[in-house]
Parts: C-alpha cells; sequence; structure tokens
C-alpha cells in the first residue's frame, strides 16, 4: 500500500537546513520517528524537486518541493494461532484485551509468540503492512493487561499514530501501589529518559522526554500495605507510569524493576498494572457506517491476579480472645489451639513474666508501694500477699490494675504484631478480664467464650489449684456474670465435660474461624471488585467522568 506526502517550501527555511529535520514535524503525527524517516530517505522514497535524493542530512532552500512515498513492504511476520480477545472490530480497527505475560511485538528479546503474532493470524489483511509489527500503533508492556488498540489498515494506522501523537485518545490504568500515597491525586510532570546506570531501565531524568502522569487513590488499605490508583496518562513513554509512581515512593506491586530500598515482596508474580479504559472519536467513521464524530468508549476490570493479590495483602490475622469466668477451662482450650497449629498467648503467663525479678510489673509495684509487695529489687512480687490484698481493698485493687493490665495488653499487642508480620492466619490470646477491662481497640477481635456450670468450675478450683472459698469468691467478685460473659462473646463453647469432649469443641472453634476469615475474604472481594468497576475516573474533553 502507497501513500503520497507532499511538502513545499515556499518561505525561508529554519536551521537545521536538513532534509530529515524539516520531515520530522510533518510525518510524525503519522507514527514515523525521526530513525524511520531516515530510513525512508536511505531507501530513495523521498524526492527533491522530483529527484531522488538518499542522504538525510540533504541541505534545502527556499521553493523546493519534497514528495514522500509512505510505502510498506508485506509483513514478514509468521502468523501464529493463539488466543485473543476481542471487545470490538470493525473494518479498520480492532479492540483488545490483551492478558499479562504477552509481549505485544517481537523485539530485543526475540519472542516467538507476541499479540502481533496472533493479531496476524486472526487477520490476514495485515498481512500488506509492514515490518515485525503489523497494526501495532501502541504498546503495553509484556507483563501489563488490558485494552489495546489495533489498526487492520495501514491508512488507519497512520490516522491513530497521529491521533497518539496529539494525545487525542483517552488512556487510563488501574494500579495497585506499594503503601499509600500522601496526596489522594496529584499530577506528575518529570521528564523520562534512559537510566544512564542501568541500560534495561527508564528514570526520571532531566535530559529526558516530557512525561505527564495523573493518579489518583481509590482505595487504601488500612494497613497502609497498598493502595489501588487509577492512572491516566497524557504521554507515551516507555514504562512511564512504572517510573513515575516509583519517582513518588510508591512503585507498582509486584514491579521487580522499579521499586524503592525498602519494597517487600508482594503477592504478585508480575506488576500490578491493568490498562482500562479507552477513548476515542473513530478515525475513519465513513468506512464502518458510523455518524462522524463517534466516540467509541471501553472499560475492561482487571483479572484475577489483581484481585487476588489485593485479597492476600488486606488479610490481617484473625485476632481471637478466649475468656470466660475461673476454671471453665479457657487455658485447656488455648492448649487445644495451640497444639492445632495456632500461636497462643496468656495473660496469666505474662503477668507471672511482668511479676518475676526484675520484672517490669515488679518495678512499677515497687515504685507506687515500696516494699509491700516485693521485699528488695532482686525479688519478685509476692502474688499471695498481692491476691489477698486486692481482694481485701477494691481501692488497691484497681490500682494494681491501672498498673498492670496496660503492660499486659502491650504485651498481647506485640504477640499481635508478630503473628501479623509471620502471616498466621489466626492467633489466640487467653485474657480472663477481657470484657472486664474493656480494651478492644479500634479493631475488637472475635471473642470465643468457655461456659461451665459452677458446681463443675467450683470443684475443678478446689482439686486443681487448691483456691479456698474466699479465694473462688473473691476470683468471682471481680468478674461479670458468667451469663452476661457469654452472651458478649462472637462463639461459645461447652466445657462442662471431658478433654476428649473439649478437642471436639476445639474443632468447631476452628470451623468457626475458617468461616469468619471466609466471610472476611468474599467481602473483600465484593469491595475490591465494586471500585474496580468504576469504569473511567478522569474527565476529558469527551465529557467522560470520574465516579467520585
Amino acid at each position: 500500500m502507497e501513500e503520497t506526502f507532499v511538502l513545499d517550501i515556499r518561505d525561508g527555511v529554519p536551521r537545521p537546513n536538513r532534509l530529515d529535520s524539516r520531515l520530522v514535524p510533518h510525518l510524525r503525527d503519522k507514527g514515523l520517528s525521526r530513525e524511520k524517516i531516515k530510513n525512508l530517505i536511505k531507501d530513495g522514497l523521498v524526492t527533491v524537486n522530483g529527484r531522488i535524493v538518499c542522504l538525510p542530512r540533504t541541505a534545502l532552500a527556499p521553493g523546493d518541493r519534497i514528495e514522500v512515498s509512505l510505502r510498506s513492504a508485506p509483513s514478514s511476520l509468521v502468523p501464529k494461532k493463539g488466543d485473543l480477545e476481542v471487545l470490538y472490530r470493525d473494518a479498520v480497527l480492532v479492540v483488545l484485551d490483551k492478558p499479562a505475560g504477552l509481549a505485544v511485538h517481537p523485539g530485543a528479546g526475540g519472542e516467538r509468540e507476541t499479540l502481533a503474532h496472533r493479531l496476524a493470524a486472526e487477520f490476514p489483511e495485515l498481512a500488506a503492512m509492514g515490518g515485525f509489527r503489523p497494526g501495532v500503533v501502541h504498546r503495553l508492556d509484556k507483563d501489563t493487561s488490558g485494552l489495546l488498540l489495533a489498526a487492520l489498515t495501514e491508512q488507519c494506522r497512520l490516522l491513530l499514530a497521529g491521533m497518539f501523537a496529539r494525545r487525542e485518545i483517552h488512556k487510563e490504568y488501574l494500579a495497585l501501589l506499594h503503601g499509600t500515597p500522601k496526596n489522594r491525586q496529584g499530577t506528575i510532570e518529570t521528564p523520562i529518559g534512559r537510566d544512564s546506570s542501568h541500560k534495561t531501565r527508564m528514570a526520571v531524568n532531566e535530559r529526558g522526554k516530557e512525561a505527564k502522569t495523573a493518579y489518583r487513590v481509590i482505595y487504601s488499605e488500612p494497613g497502609g500495605r497498598f493502595s489501588l490508583a487509577a492512572i491516566r496518562i497524557f504521554s507515551g513513554r516507555t514504562h512511564q507510569v512504572r517510573v513515575h509512581m516509583q519517582s513518588i515512593g510508591h512503585p507498582l506491586l509486584g514491579d521487580p524493576l522499579y521499586k524503592s530500598p525498602a519494597f517487600p515482596e508482594a503477592a504478585a508474580a508480575r506488576q500490578m498494572l491493568h490498562a482500562s479504559a479507552l477513548r476515542f472519536v473513530h478515525p475513519l467513521p465513513d468506512a464502518t457506517g458510523l455518524e462522524p464524530g463517534r466516540t467509541l468508549s471501553f472499560f475492561r476490570p482487571p483479572p484475577r491476579d489483581f484481585s487476588a493479590c489485593a485479597l492476600k495483602l488486606s488479610r490481617r490475622v484473625l485476632r481471637v480472645v478466649i475468656t470466660g469466668a475461673p476454671g471453665c477451662g479457657k487455658s485447656a482450650l488455648l492448649t487445644a489451639l495451640a497444639d492445632a497449629g495456632l500461636p497462643v498467648f496468656s495473660a496469666d503467663k505474662a503477668v507471672a513474666g511482668l511479676y518475676a525479678p526484675g520484672g517490669e510489673g515488679t518495678r512499677r509495684l515497687r515504685g507506687r508501694f515500696g516494699d509491700l509487695f516485693a521485699s528488695d529489687a532482686g525479688s519478685g512480687v509476692d502474688k499471695a500477699a498481692l491476691g489477698r490484698a486486692m481482694r481485701e481493698d477494691q481501692t488497691l485493687r484497681r490500682e494494681v490494675e491501672a498498673l498492670v493490665h496496660p503492660l499486659v495488653y502491650q504485651l498481647m499487642q506485640g504477640f499481635w504484631a508478630d503473628c501479623e508480620a509471620s502471616g498466621h492466619p489466626f492467633a489466640a490470646a487467653e485474657i480472663p478480664l477481657y470484657f472486664e477491662t474493656a480494651r478492644s481497640g479500634k479493631e475488637p477481635p472475635l471473642t470465643v467464650g468457655v461456659r461451665c456450670p459452677y458446681p463443675v468450675r467450683h470443684a475443678r478450683l478446689v482439686r486443681l489449684r487448691g483456691w479456698t472459698e474466699e479465694v473462688i469468691a473473691g476470683m468471682e467478685a471481680w468478674q461479670w456474670p458468667e451469663d452476661k460473659k457469654m452472651a458478649a462473646c462472637d462463639f461459645v463453647v461447652d466445657n462442662s465435660g471431658s478433654l476428649a469432649e473439649l478437642k471436639a469443641e476445639t474443632e468447631k472453634v476452628l470451623a468457626f474461624l475458617r468461616g469468619e476469615r471466609e466471610k472476611n475474604d468474599t467481602a473483600f472481594a465484593e469491595k475490591f471488585s465494586a471500585l474496580c468497576a468504576g469504569g473511567f475516573y478522569f474527565k476529558d474533553e469527551q465529557g467522560g467522568a470520574a465516579p467520585f
């Protein structure tokens, strides 16, 4: 196929007056780079005043007439059949949803199967176009998924290339970013060029080409692990989104090339970038039967790996508090959960550590009460004497609790944090006075109550712990009535029977926890899917609006 371009130089020739430099501003809109223009000249496809000129540096003079033959040789790409998800096609163009992991066209890596190969197999008319990328007018990185526009005729390719060059095609992306940007929306306008220290990377570079990216944060994970952002690009620089988001400290999750030094291993096998929205005015409405000026809009939600990555990073350790009245079997249930693989925490053991010689609880009690409960700095707390005093004096009891309970909760929070960092799905803490101390915080844990009739509990306390009637009565008085405590729990375990029966109850607790995790996962997946289905997030000349 051939198209002729004619340029008459009717006025003075501005510097530089080279032939190739003169053609660049006129042929850039047709998708031709300076290098391609040089090749046209060298191939004898350019004449000056009717004479073929093969030197790109040929000098021009006022009155010269330049004629360029935009002729393409048949494509040398060997068609290969493969899956193509076509969202729209007509006689001159096609819109596709490209999967991640598939290169758009052959490059330096010598890919044997690319989207261009599949296009050539699906649309034989592309054979009339030249090169190894027939029909390709823009590209997505190999590991970026989403909408791609391709031309089926050379005329349409040239027109679309010009539209891209003039920024007349609206493109938006969805991205999962590391962390949470300080500003919920913003524009990045820094030039991008080759990274001088890394030949395969681009970088913000003062000597690079101008680039503009706008972003909007749609959702931020409460723990600050990641954000979902809508991104619009106004230029088409290599790796533009990846470079610009890294430049503000929030690289794409899963991107091995552009990441900060503190970037953690992400729950993704590729960079989490998806070309989600595309809007443009059809360049050849007459060829398709469309009315002139018809705008075509396309939106495609991200693939499953996007939501899977977000779900994995959104999961927090499911925190479980085991509570109940004295002697109900809280510790036995905690041991059974530990045997099932859950990390566990015991408030009673934490207090024992705090009251040990040199413990922080010992230090605080000595600071408040002198040697009343700890005879010297090297000894621990006399727990029997302290317990007796607390039962006799409610004011002293409340004072001791105010000194010691914050330490226990601090240790428990550290336990939760360690479990979170280790990736445990569940973790259990035995806190006898959980409800009485009212320290649920912003993210209250699930509560599992252990119920046991008072006569059974009483017998256990006497037989196993040697408690007197006075001690039992005092400990009961410090706590909510058992019925009230069990009513406040999310799940209740019956421990009025044997240890074998408690093991069966433990299986019920584990089933309950798995069900809660599944409910949380389902709720997040539905919320995330709704966020990703918002469509266009930025306004443009055609009036497309963001759902904010």
